[in-house]
């Protein structure tokens, strides 16, 4: 094919990116590149050298497709893993890693400049053979241990073909298995050899121990020869130092990787560095990427670096280190290269997912989703996600050749028609890819919600109403039944109509009538679905609103007035009465206390034996007959019986004699008592003749002063009527025979119970008695006046609280 098209696109390439070419003798190559034969996984060099190069050189692959431009890749994804080694003259095109896809013609081309031609060079054609071929897994790293601790070189190898080989500052030491030199009784190699492992064990290490080690594998087959990298075990006799340090590691994209190293009697701060970054500070991580963790067991010196989901960012050289403290000098071991594979994506048309079980579901079942994917390496994350962007972590498990999670569920009503969908997350991918279900669909447990409005139903006599009811349910409410007293209203019944909306979602009762027979009556409403059904119910009552008002205004009216004129008959009256006797009874008090008082000053008694009012036995007629007159009276009403007693006053007006308060008097034993019987009236030794009052010829207090008789002192308080009985019968006992000689025993008598009141002691003639009597006659019937007043007042007073209760 020819090379003029490419080399006009080069010119075009080197005059838009400006690159200056140099002047020289006439340009020509010095080495061009050879064909070649490589195994996956392996590194391809194709060499290319120019002499007084002036133009710009390129390679180019398959004739047309330029890869670069002087030491420039064109294409970012190739970057990775090609390269423009050499300097001067030398531009050498590098490719590690090979892949399938690296096979192919490759030429370097160099474009005419001025008097210089273009030049390009012979086709070197690659191959790319998928052969298994020998690479190390582990190589071993600087390692410095305790005396008499045990050292151990790792080294590992995949695809092993040749022998593999340990050699000590060059020396072989020994062949596979096999330790070569009997002296070396201490050394021995360890590890699953089946697996490739061939670490170099060293117990009970010295000081002579110390040198370079490295391993080979020799040339088998596709296999080339490899070597490791040169790891240096130092003995420590003292102070902090390294134990296990790091190693080369290969490892996939997306993997989880660890770097080792532990301390011994450490003294300063542990540091991982990072192509010189540093990454920590003991267990600290200061590098701004969550990925990166220190782990193990820090009180045995443990300081291991985890990195998770590796990334191609991640290559590089690792060291870790010691710093320096209390003459203790800082330590660090040798760079331990961290390298990144490309992630291999998983098969085509994964990730798939399944349900099980998934027909005959209902509510509360178990279901569990699968989520599967084949090949690749790693194995994808698989992740499951709601329509609703929900996460469930579910299961997940990493089996080698594929991956897959299980999520298992419980069927609750919110997950019904919920679509589950499985994400698949690998490095290769540039964005996830999934596999979802089919909506969620399941049976519910049934469900029925009946409401009925109005619950309780008033309507009046004679009226029509609708009743209500409202349903929901799961599954779907299909129908609806009307009942009355726990009877089914069928559709020819013609008191009632009945309508249901076309979604179902409500039923109407209509009563055309509501007799009084409705009332009390139980209207009941049951809704149902293909599964269940629910029943509520409501209560009519009818009201009889027209006919109540009216009996019910007519009943309180006549209460109302039952009311006045109860207490216009009873009530009333009662109360006028009760002021009117409170105001009599004050008048009566106040005139019996006014009576009493002119009594003890009207009225006087004689020595002399006449009556001021005639006779003794016209006295007594006078006494009987008004007793008699007074027994006849007792019905009569307390007016009249107050005029009397106001008449009876006006009477005794006519007697105008002043009493004295008698002395103390002595009782039957002797002592001394005040007197509680009618007041001793006080005479001289001849008392003066009696006035006749009666007639009116003259006044006796006048008459007592002219005979130079003392004059009677007004009494202090009213005399006491509790002992008028006792003066009564013992004035019977002593009869018309009281004479002189009476008068002078009862003298006598008085004498013996008191000799303070001797001169106080009068004897009484016949006509005296009368005298009294008839005075304390009086005083009785006034008395018991009084107390009739007092008697019926309190006979009203409760027969008007009788009243007023009913």
């Amino acid at each position: 094919m020819s090379g003029k098209p490419v080399a006009a696109a080069l010119i075009t390439l080197v005059a838009i990116l400006n690159i200056p070419v140099p002047v020289y003798g006439q340009q020509s190559f010095s080495i061009e590149p050879t064909d070649a034969s490589v195994v996956v996984g392996q590194t391809i060099l194709l060499q290319c050298s120019v002499m007084n190069k002036t133009g710009s050189i390129a390679w180019t692959k398959g004739g047309n497709v330029p890869i670069s431009i002087e030491r420039n890749i064109i294409t970012p994804a190739n970057r990775v893993r090609y390269s423009i080694t050499g300097t001067g003259g030398i531009y050498d095109l590098q490719i590690t890693l090979a892949e399938l896809t690296d096979a192919g013609d490759y030429q370097c081309q160099v474009t005419a400049n001025g008097a210089d031609s273009e030049i390009q060079s012979a086709v070197a054609t690659v191959q790319v053979l998928d052969v298994p071929i020998q690479s190390f897994v582990t190589q071993p790293s600087n390692t410095n241990v305790p005396v008499d601790m045990t050292a151990t070189l790792l080294c590992s190898v995949s695809e092993k073909a040749g022998f593999l080989q340990w050699e000590r500052d060059g020396v072989l030491i020994s062949n596979d298995t096999q330790i070569l030199d009997p002296a070396l009784t201490t050394y021995s190699l360890v590890g699953d050899h089946a697996q490739g492992e061939y670490n170099l064990q060293i117990l009970l290490a010295q000081e002579s121990d110390e040198g370079v080690f490295r391993c080979v594998v020799t040339a088998s087959g596709f296999s080339r020869e490899i070597t490791s990298s040169s790891a240096s075990l130092s003995i420590s006799t003292s102070g902090q130092r390294l134990e296990i340090v790091p190693f080369n590691t290969v490892v996939r994209e997306g993997r989880t990787t660890r770097l080792l190293c532990r301390v011994a009697d450490k003294a300063g701060v542990q540091t991982w560095l990072k192509n010189g970054q540093q990454l920590n500070e003991d267990t600290e991580v200061i590098f701004s990427d969550s990925r990166y963790s220190i782990i193990g067991d820090q009180a045995s010196g443990e300081y291991h670096l985890e990195i998770t989901d590796v990334r191609p960012e991640d290559a590089g050289s690792y060291f870790c280190t010691v710093s320096g403290v209390d003459g203790d000098s800082p330590i660090s071991s040798g760079g331990a290269t961290l390298t990144i594979t490309p992630a291999i994506s998983p098969d085509d048309g994964y990730p798939q997912c399944s349900q099980t079980p998934s027909i005959g579901l209902q509510e509360g079942d178990n279901v569990t989703m699968t989520c599967v994917s084949y090949g690749g390496e790693p194995q994808p994350a698989l992740t499951w996600v709601t329509d609703a962007q929900v996460v469930f972590d579910g299961t997940y498990q990493d089996l080698g050749d594929h991956a897959r999670n299980d999520l298992t569920l419980t069927l609750t009503p919110d997950l019904r028609y919920v679509v589950f969908t499985c994400q698949s997350s690998h490095p290769a991918y540039s964005s996830p890819q999934t596999c979802s279900l089919s909506a969620l669909d399941f049976e519910l447990e049934p469900t029925i919600n009946v409401t009925v409005k109005p619950a309780d139903v008033v309507v009046k006599e004679d009226d029509g109403i609708t009743i209500q009811c409202f349903a929901t349910g799961t599954p779907t409410i299909i129908g609806y039944s009307w009942y009355y007293n726990g009877i089914e209203i069928i559709p020819t019944d013609a008191r009632f109509v009945i309508e249901t909306t076309a979604a179902k979602d409500a039923s109407y009762l209509e009563i055309v009538s509501a007799t009084k027979s409705f009332d009390e009556g139980v209207v009941s409403c049951e809704a149902h679905n293909r599964i269940d059904s629910e029943m509520t119910y409501a209560i009519i009552k009818i009201d009889e609103s027209s006919l109540y008002t009216i009996v019910l205004a007519a009943m309180i009216l006549i209460s109302l007035v039952v009311l006045v004129v109860i207490f216009v008959i009873f009530v009333a009256p009662c109360l006028y009465s009760k002021h009117m006797k409170k105001s009599r009874v004050s008048n009566d008090e106040t005139l019996i206390a006014t009576i009493s008082d002119r009594l003890q000053h009207n009225f006087f008694i004689t020595g002399n034996g006449n009556h001021p009012n005639g006779s003794v036995n016209g006295s007594e007629k006078r006494r009987k007959h008004r007793k008699k007159k007074h027994r006849s009276s007792k019905t009569r009403d307390t007016d009249s019986e107050t005029r009397r007693a106001e008449k009876k006053l006006k009477e005794m007006e006519k007697f105008d004699v002043i009493y004295d308060d008698p002395q103390n008097l002595l009782n039957d034993t002797g002592k001394s008592i005040k007197s509680n019987v009618y007041p001793q009236p006080r005479y001289a030794s001849n008392p003066p003749p009696l006035p006749d009052i009666e007639k009116g010829r003259g006044n006796a207090k006048d008459s007592v002063i002219e005979n130079g008789g003392d004059l009677l002192r007004p009494l202090s308080k009213t005399p006491d009527l509790k002992t008028i009985n006792e003066l009564e019968e013992r004035e019977r006992k002593s009869g018309s025979r009281r004479s002189s000689k009476s008068a002078s025993r009862r003298q006598s008598k008085a004498e013996r119970r008191s000799s303070k009141a001797s001169s106080h002691k009068v004897s009484l003639s016949p006509g005296e008695y009368a005298v009294r009597d008839d005075y304390e006659t009086r005083l009785r019937e006034l008395t018991n006046i009084r107390e009739e007043i007092r008697g019926e007042n309190k006979a009203k007073k409760r027969s008007s609280k009788v009243s007023v209760s009913t």
